[in-house]
């Protein structure tokens, strides 16, 4: 089974605090989610925006495990971006 993800993709959050560049949060991504609002959300939809104070949490495939406090967050989908093949084994 090949899988596939939509290059270009990008999550912009305001808040904070941020770890450093060498906190391992790189490569794949199995899990996250999103506490806003009351609720867990494990998904969202493209073009996807909060506002106000929500959590969140990435874990990457390495292991590692980025939280932050967030009071805005925005899943951007550029005109641009296209579906490609995963290069993982």
């Amino acid at each position: 089974m090949a899988f596939r993800h939509l290059a270009g993709l990008g999550l912009v959050a305001s808040g904070g605090p941020w770890p450093g560049p060498d906190c391992g949060c790189v490569g794949r991504l199995v899990s996250g989610c999103l506490r806003y609002g009351g609720h867990g959300l494990q998904a969202l939809p493209l073009d996807f925006q909060c506002h106000g104070p929500a959590s969140l949490e990435l874990r990457f495939a390495n292991g590692t495990v980025f939280h932050a406090d967030v009071l805005s967050l925005a899943l951007i989908v550029p005109p641009d971006a296209r579906f490609t093949d995963s290069l993982a084994c």
